[in-house]
């Protein structure tokens, strides 16, 4: 759970285009690719080896490779005030600026069949701001997380009858995904549809537990009760900021610590005073939310907690203050449980059929990605 993969390149402003992808696929793909620049105006990509530029713009190490360095970047202070970076287009040539606009013009003709549209919003405010040399403000967005529910070959969780595939499970990209994830989807979601058609097969009919079934109602329609507390909203804001403090790109003790704190205090003081605005249970999108918010302080407490157990850097696992990875002592799975609502941790050695596990100690994570990459 502490293996999250950023997505760097995602818009921060202007506001109305927040959250959008659009200048990752833009910069990945090459369409008059800007200077990535921090706040003070001086060239990330200066401090990059050029191995490594390589292979960001030729292999899957794109996002771990500028997670990596953009990260450290916001990090050591020099971010912009949202926490990001700038796409800076004022120093691309006239020539290299037009044939990239029109690379990108005709990717989204055939992707959307309109003029700088892309996913349902009108980009070309961005293409009138390159144009005139007018930085995009860009940042680190989690996209993916390559923990996730603990599986076997059948794709059984382990729970009977419940079968999991795709981007809930965990393990098939270790701590990196340099693939994309609709082939783990496609293989996975296949096997697990026939795993559990098997077991339907061969179980019949099931019986319903009453007491969990009346356990779970009066947990979920707990916050119709108070008329008075915090909003789900609000509850959600609060795990957000302490899990952006110290449970972002770049880790330490100190941050995890801090962040483990406050989001016990949010599961202790304010979940239990979630009250809702409306009493309605139809279209309550408020009451959904304080659902997905008991979900989501589970996760977060779970990857802060299997991040400070791992002492070393692997993957999107970034530690400054255990920089290196650490083969001999943490090539191995953090497997997280729940035991009668208390969160235990234990670890599992990498079980491997068909290559030599890696042993020793490399210096730091892109170290050991130039040592892969050879």
């Amino acid at each position: 759970m502490e293996f999250l993969l950023f997505l760097p390149g995602v818009l921060l402003s202007p506001r109305i285009h927040r959250g959008s992808i659009f200048p990752f696929i833009w910069y990945v793909a090459g369409f008059a690719r800007p200077d990535v620049v921090n706040a003070k105006g001086k060239r990330i990509t200066d401090h990059m080896p050029t191995v490594l530029l390589k292979m960001a713009e030729n292999t899957g190490w794109v996002k771990l490779i500028y997670t990596y360095f953009w990260g450290k970047e916001i990090a050591a202070g020099n971010g912009t005030s949202n926490g990001g970076v700038f796409f800076d287009f004022s120093n691309l040539s006239k020539p290299h600026y037009i044939m990239g606009a029109l690379k990108a013009l005709v990717m989204l003709k055939q992707w959307y069949r309109k003029n700088w549209w892309y996913q349902g919003e009108d980009m070309s405010d961005l293409y009138k701001m390159a144009k005139n040399g007018i930085p995009w403000e860009v940042g680190l967005s989690n996209e993916y997380s390559m923990g996730g529910i603990v599986v076997d070959a059948k794709m059984s969780t382990g729970v009977p009858g419940l079968f999991a595939g795709g981007e809930v499970t965990s393990g098939l990209f270790g701590a990196s995904r340099i693939a994309r994830a609709l082939t783990e989807m496609l293989v996975q979601g296949h096997q697990a549809g026939e795993s559990a058609a098997d077991y339907a097969l061969q179980s019949g009919s099931a019986e319903i537990d009453a007491e969990q079934l009346a356990a779970i109602k009066v947990r979920i329609l707990r916050p119709f009760g108070r008329k008075s507390g915090v909003s789900p909203k609000d509850v959600n804001a609060s795990i957000e900021a302490a899990a952006d403090a110290g449970f972002g790109v770049i880790r330490n003790e100190a941050g995890l610590k801090a962040a483990l704190e406050k989001i016990e205090r949010i599961w202790e003081e304010d979940l239990p005073r979630m009250c809702l605005g409306s009493q309605s249970r139809a279209y309550n999108y408020e009451w959904i939310e304080a659902m997905q918010v008991q979900n989501l302080i589970t996760c977060t407490a779970a990857g802060v907690r299997a991040a400070l157990m791992r002492r070393e850097s692997r993957g999107h696992h970034i530690r400054s203050d255990y920089p290196q990875v650490d083969h001999d002592n943490w090539l191995k799975r953090i497997v997280v449980a729940n035991d009668n609502g208390k969160i235990v941790l234990t670890t599992r050695d990498i079980a491997s059929t068909r290559i030599s596990l890696p042993t020793g100690k490399v210096e730091n994570i892109m170290q050991y990605a130039i040592e892969c990459g050879k």
